[in-house]
């Protein structure tokens, strides 16, 4: 059935009646907000999407302990977190087992960012389309010139104030500053006291194709062998990505 939570209602309040509703165990010590209009939930969409939204909302992360008690706590970015623990690649008596697969966005990473912003006006009892353009590129290693080719993201703005090129050019320049290479690690690896969400620091060997060194990554996947207690983990590199030891 659909759902409304009410302007003005508090969204972490809102998560207790649904959790309690669908007789779920929960802790929630996170942050609250109060909705600055109604929400509506339709019949289609189900429990979690619903708790995903008000959590958004309050900025919290939902995590579930190993009791299947759901946990409500405040979003933390992955990349300020401090590792849980460390994965040490180049010691002969550690965790890490054979089989590391690098996985990495860098091929397809954008080279150039272009934006479009327009707008309509009246000129002369007229409406007339006005449109104005920004670009950014990347330089060094990762520049079109280096690659040998190039991959374009084209975004078309909702505003841009002021309705400049200098504008246009800064927010094409934003968004070139905020993408980043992707990187991610699969390993095996003997049981460790991690799960999804943890943050820990790989070390990798030299001769990794220049992903060598401590990596902060953080953990996206974890799948377990129960009768070899083994674990098979999909490390997702934050946004620091290579750190000094």
């Amino acid at each position: 059935t659909s759902w409304t939570v009410q302007q003005g209602a508090s969204a972490m309040k809102a998560a207790k009646q649904m959790l309690e509703h669908c007789g779920r165990p929960y802790m929630i010590d996170g942050n609250d907000c109060s909705l600055a209009s109604p929400s509506v939930y339709e019949s289609g969409t189900n429990y979690l999407e619903r708790l995903m939204s008000l959590c958004d909302m309050a900025t919290n992360r939902i995590d579930v302990a190993g009791d299947g008690t759901v946990l409500l706590r405040p979003y933390q970015d992955p990349d300020t977190k401090s590792a849980a623990f460390e994965i040490d690649l180049t010691a002969e008596n550690g965790s890490g087992l054979d089989g590391v697969q690098l996985s990495s966005s860098w091929l397809s990473m954008p080279t150039r960012y272009a934006v479009a912003y327009r707008w309509n006006d009246s000129s002369g009892g007229e409406s007339v389309q006005y449109e104005v353009n920004g670009e950014a590129n990347r330089q060094g290693e990762n520049s079109s010139g280096a690659r040998g080719y190039t991959i374009t993201d084209f975004r078309v703005l909702d505003e841009l104030v002021p309705a400049t090129k200098a504008a246009a050019d800064a927010e094409a320049q934003r968004l070139l500053a905020e993408s980043r290479e992707k990187v991610e690690w699969r390993i095996k690896s003997l049981f460790l006291p991690v799960w999804e969400g943890d943050v820990i620091d790989l070390v990798v060997p030299e001769g990794s194709g220049g992903y060598s060194g401590r990596r902060h990554c953080l953990v996206k996947n974890v799948g377990i062998d129960l009768l070899h207690m083994i674990m098979d983990l999909t490390l997702k590199e934050t946004a620091s990505g290579d750190i000094d030891d």
